[in-house]
């Protein structure tokens, strides 16, 4: 198997996960991190610093090819990973 080919594989996996999460009721608002990363860092180079989670789970969202406002996989991503049945 190939990096590309291993690449694809685990997006699909990912994709089906959250397809399957979608189904269930789960919407992206409903994935949370621990309050205790939301809040500055108070030491290091990085004191001070906060980690904005809403941008990196919209960034995620969009480099995996799902809405971010329902969680749905696009239907170009599901024919990309060779998902059309759950179109």
């Amino acid at each position: 198997m190939e990096a590309s080919e291993a690449i694809k594989a685990g997006k699909r996996i990912a994709t089906l996960r959250q397809a399957f999460n979608v189904r269930e009721g789960l919407k992206p608002s409903d994935f949370k991190i621990p309050k205790r990363f939301l809040k500055a860092l108070n030491v290091g180079p990085a004191t001070g610093q906060l980690i904005d989670f809403d941008a990196i789970r919209a960034g995620y969202f969009a480099s995996m090819g799902w809405d971010l406002k329902s969680g749905k996989p696009y239907t170009l991503t599901l024919k990309e990973l060779e998902l059309d049945s759950f179109i």
